[in-house]
């Protein structure tokens, strides 16, 4: 069993002090009484002077001390050590507490999920044959662009999600192509000879249905969605760039 710990000096003392000067008060009350009148008054007015003291640290207010909050950890296996953000397999338990609620309040969620690639990229001379990893540019620029209540997180190398909570139909397609665009406006890196190495992203959302009671359901929606939309993006740059050699 764990001993007690021994009271704090400072608190004792606190104590004691008072006390003594109460036992000095009475004496030099006792002394003025049997006619050592100036010795009675020295020692009664120390006393009283001790005393006062001690009352106004009474009353001084002790700092607080600090509130130790509980600590939240993620496992290690359920986030994706490069970005930081919810990997496949907590994107996975995330949705379900999503599809849960859901169907239990009847919220209006939708899930975007972005495919993103490094385009045009052209190593030079002495530089490594494979361009780099533009995922933390990826992972950043998705944070910038979500809200609070939004979840972030990568499926795999190419593959982002993100959770749109109270969002309906047009909020998740103006996400995503505003999304979409930013991605692809700014480069995330520079070859040796100072070009700009960018990614090129392709998009897609489901809004939740009640059919879709499992998250494979539900991620399933939006990568369809994404994949009619990508045969759209490419039919658009052929007819532009058939416009632009005529």
């Amino acid at each position: 069993m764990d001993r007690p710990s021994p009271e704090p000096h400072g608190s004792a003392l606190s104590r004691v002090v008072p006390l003594a000067a109460s036992l000095g008060l009475g004496l030099g009350i006792g002394l003025a009484a049997t006619g050592a009148l100036l010795a009675g008054a020295t020692i009664g007015a120390g006393c009283l002077a001790v005393l006062a003291g001690s009352l106004v640290m009474r009353r001084r207010p002790q700092p607080e001390q600090p509130v130790e909050l509980p600590q939240t950890t993620v496992s290690p296996a359920l986030v994706d050590a490069e970005t930081g953000l919810p990997n496949a397999s907590q994107l996975d338990e995330l949705l379900r507490r999503e599809i849960a609620r859901s169907m239990r309040y009847g919220d209006r969620s939708a899930l975007a999920i972005f495919d993103v690639r490094i385009t045009g990229f052209q190593p030079g001379a002495g530089q490594a044959v494979l361009p780099p990893s533009p995922a933390r540019y990826i992972a950043a620029t998705m944070l910038q662009a979500a809200r609070t209540s939004d979840i972030v997180a990568r499926v795999d190398t190419t593959h982002f999600a993100v959770v749109l909570a109270e969002c309906d139909d047009a909020g998740a397609k103006l996400f995503c192509e505003r999304l979409r665009t930013r991605l692809g406006t700014m480069p995330f890196a520079h070859t040796a000879d100072g070009r700009g190495v960018y990614v090129r992203a392709w998009a897609g959302m489901a809004r939740w249905d009640p059919a879709y009671t499992d998250p494979d359901a539900y991620v399933g929606a939006a990568v369809a969605q994404m994949e009619e939309s990508r045969r759209g993006y490419e039919a658009a740059q052929t007819y532009f760039r058939g416009a632009a050699a005529s």
